[in-house]
């Protein structure tokens, strides 16, 4: 039996996929696309027997790329190595070292030598996290809340890329007890465990433990393995990942139990999956009905602790999926029981809410590969209740032009627990919309791309008194000066409906968003790297208010040491016009903050490797506001001008 190996070279793989986070921008869910990267980092793709679905999933080829790479295959035989890449027409050099470290090139390697990386081999690691704000916020000075203001995470996970994955996290947040023994809970606040198989004969997938499901577009069950609306413009597609563990830190979205996928034949894999955990949830007084779910994962003061794992949730289901050459069917079937029944309070917003203790949803889904052209979709529905679809097509119209236009179509009692798929809404409910991207390669060094999306509300929203409209855009303009520079100029235009404030009867009236941004990263093959950003934002509402953000990023790589920093001022009128910016931070540690008011913000993210195996991390990070002199509200509010924040953070491979 053939086994797989990682051929690249060793490369700092944080380092690598920040990069790539930065290249989509601030609208990306930086989070999910971190960990769907790293995952196939430590599980790379095989190359020489993957499909066309798998290479889209990294979201960094165009289908005509993909199509190239699978002719050559055809073609010329298996890749030996990843120098015959190179004779890919439609790649370059950049496209290829952004996806090597992704990639597989089916080299046997013996059982011994699989047992051995088991234990020793940088894909295991143990790693520890600690941070916390210098300035307390009310809740710790008023007592509200039990715990201290540190925030420590651990993780083990011990990976054998291709074949087997143990890992267990801890976490504590900021204010939550470290460790807790009472008659409703024993132990660290949020713990998370994982053994995952694959390629086991006719066991395909084994998860025990915490693991996630991803099939079709995410209606019914989504792994959170979705960008979103970015620069990238053709990202409206999902992939089927079947089972696969969960490593993440966020405390809900995610199953317990078990998961597998068995292959049936060549063609025909049938995924069979159970959970049984408890989740957070608002409770009435009487504890007879849950009137909604808590979804932050914290747990500090009296009132979230009475709230954590007040309900007992299980879920069954089945997915057959039927894979052959450029075509993929498949059908889904979900089942969803609470102990407690759900009774949403009754007012206009609530008519459509998810009510009682039981929910069935069944979907079927597909994707049909004609030469450059991809089609897609998903309809689900939900047993006596409303639907959903999910459907668009993906072109290569020449070497140099993609396009993409998708539909979705959500009624507003279509109930989906564990869907994450394209759209607006968070939740998979009351919307209907149509989006287009394009992306034109104009030469080796230019590059224009964008997309536009149009979407209606259906039903009035909590937020919005009203069935409502919106739409939003992005263009993006990007030059490489060679191997020295790349500058891009982006326009992104965003128009729906708001809330007005201060009125006797609820009313919405249209705001619309217009934001420029200007882009200049300098030096992308040397050691030390610049990144210049000037962000400007009007927003036009009720009154009109006008935003700037401008930052200077500088990173250094030294022998042992490397360090990132960055300094940027910030000047808005007012909330609308807020400002966000993508942050580096330690290892797993994502952070895209928003700005409002005027001050400066700056931090320093330093790395220390002093031998092999063994790697520090540290970030410094403050805040400093000239219009105020408290900031935030509530608990978290901090009376000053000034938030500060440290975190330190060891990783030891072994």
């Amino acid at each position: 039996m053939g086994f797989t190996q990682q051929v690249t070279p060793p490369i700092d793989i944080e380092a690598h996929i920040s990069e790539i986070l930065l290249s989509k921008g601030e609208e990306a869910d930086n989070q999910s696309y971190f960990e769907l990267l790293n995952q196939f980092y430590n599980n790379p793709i095989a190359l020489n027997t993957c499909s066309a679905s798998e290479l889209s999933v990294l979201q960094l080829l165009s289908d005509a790329q993909i199509k190239d790479i699978l002719t050559y295959r055809t073609k010329q035989g298996a890749f030996t190595n990843k120098y015959e890449l190179l004779a890919v027409s439609s790649l370059t050099l950049d496209d290829i070292k952004e996806i090597l470290p992704f990639l597989s090139f089916n080299k046997p390697i013996k059982i011994g030598a699989i047992l051995k990386n088991s234990f020793g081999s940088q894909n295991n690691y143990v790693l520890a996290s600690g941070s916390r704000a210098l300035e307390l916020p009310d809740g710790f000075l008023s007592d509200k809340f039990l715990g201290d203001p540190y925030q420590y995470n651990l993780r083990l996970k011990m990976v054998n890329p291709g074949h087997t994955s143990l890992g267990i996290t801890l976490q504590k947040d900021p204010g939550e007890l470290l460790f807790r023994n009472d008659s409703l809970y024993t132990g660290p606040d949020f713990y998370s465990f994982h053994y995952y198989i694959q390629n086991q004969g006719i066991v395909k997938q084994l998860a025990l433990g915490d693991f996630k499901l991803q099939f079709g577009q995410g209606l019914l069950l989504g792994a959170g393995f979705l960008v979103g609306k970015n620069a990238s413009s053709i990202t409206s597609i999902q992939t089927t990942l079947k089972v696969q563990p969960y490593t993440s830190l966020t405390e809900f979205r995610f199953f317990r139990g078990i998961g597998t996928t068995l292959g049936l034949s060549p063609h025909l894999d049938l995924s069979l999956f159970y959970s049984n955990k408890r989740k957070d949830a608002s409770i009435n007084a009487l504890a007879t009905n849950v009137t909604s779910l808590r979804t932050n994962g914290l747990h500090r003061t009296a009132s979230e602790l009475a709230a954590q794992n007040s309900i007992r949730e299980e879920v069954a289901g089945y997915a057959l999926t039927y894979t052959k050459k450029s075509m993929e069917l498949g059908v889904i079937g979900l089942y969803t029981k609470f102990d407690i029944p759900f009774n949403p309070k009754p007012n206009l917003a609530n008519t459509y809410r998810f009510r009682g203790q039981e929910n069935y949803n069944i979907s079927a889904f597909g994707r049909y590969y004609y030469k450059n052209i991809t089609m897609y979709g998903e309809v689900a529905h939900t047993l006596a209740n409303g639907s959903a679809l999910n459907a668009g097509i993906i072109a290569s119209l020449s070497k140099g032009i993609d396009f993409s236009f998708q539909y979705r179509l959500m009624d507003p009692d279509f109930y989906s627990f564990y869907g994450v798929s394209f759209a607006e809404n968070s939740a998979l409910a009351n919307e209907r919309g149509a989006y287009w991207g394009l992306n034109i390669k104009i030469s080796p060094a230019l590059t224009l791309s964008g997309y536009f999306d149009m979407y209606k509300f259906p039903w009035l929203k909590s937020t919005i008194p009203q069935p409502s409209t919106g739409n939003d855009g992005l263009l993006r303009l990007s030059y490489k000066f060679k191997k020295s520079a790349l500058f891009y100029t982006q326009l992104q235009s965003e128009q729906k409906q708001r809330s007005l404030s201060g009125t006797v009867v609820k009313e919405a009236a249209t705001h619309r968003l217009v934001k420029y941004v200007l882009n200049l990263d300098y030096n992308l093959e040397s050691r030390i790297t610049f990144r210049s950003r000037l962000q400007w934002t009007k927003s036009y509402f009720t009154t009109d208010e006008v935003g700037v953000l401008l930052y200077q990023d500088i990173n250094v790589q030294l022998r042992k040491v490397t360090l990132a920093g960055r300094y940027a001022v910030f000047d808005t009128e007012g909330f609308l016009s807020r400002q966000y910016m993508f942050e580096k931070g330690v290892l797993y540690s994502f952070n895209t903050p928003q700005f409002s008011g005027k001050g400066i913000r700056y931090y320093l993210v330093a790395k220390y490797a002093p031998f092999k195996g063994l790697v520090f991390r540290a970030k410094w990070s403050q805040t400093i506001y000239y219009d105020r002199k408290t900031i935030g509200s509530g608990l978290a509010q901090v009376e000053g001008t000034t938030k500060s924040q440290i975190t330190l953070q060891l990783k030891y491979d072994f």
